[in-house]
């Protein structure tokens, strides 16, 4: 049953398929169909130049690295409650940017303790939870 229905087109070549009127596309002009499309300009861009430079990952203090900063944050406490104007170095963890950064200035304060606190450099207020490192601290009158 199923042979008769077919039985004008089943010995019919591929070339003769083709509805008359309808030439077959190129190769070429057929991919061209199948092209990506960019509907965010420079997105593709922006993804490449984020995968070249990775984000680093929060590091977590522990021990002695922690003890440093804690004694670094009680300096600098001291110093300002003593009328001085310290400045230091802070390396810090950046949420935005997903990297470690590097400020240097006046510290104006020492606010909390704890994952609470804050500390401000050069007016940048930094939560004590994202400092890694302080470092070449001084104070003057």
């Amino acid at each position: 049953m199923n042979e008769d229905k077919y039985s004008d087109i089943i010995g019919m070549t591929r070339s003769d398929t083709s509805r008359p009127g309808h030439a077959r596309m190129k190769t070429e002009d057929r991919a061209k169909l199948f092209a990506p499309f960019a509907a965010l300009h420079g997105y593709d861009e922006a993804v490449k130049r984020k995968e070249a430079s990775p984000a680093e990952a929060r590091a977590e203090l522990f021990g002695d690295a922690e003890a440093e900063i804690d004694e670094s944050l009680r300096a600098l406490r001291l110093a300002l409650e003593r009328g001085m104007r310290p400045r230091a170095s802070v390396t810090y963890f950046s949420e935005k940017d997903g990297r470690r950064l590097v400020i240097g200035g006046d510290v104006t304060s020492v606010d909390g303790s704890g994952d609470g606190g804050t500390l401000t450099v050069a007016g940048k207020k930094l939560p004590f939870r994202d400092i890694t490192e302080i470092s070449a601290i001084s104070g003057r009158k």
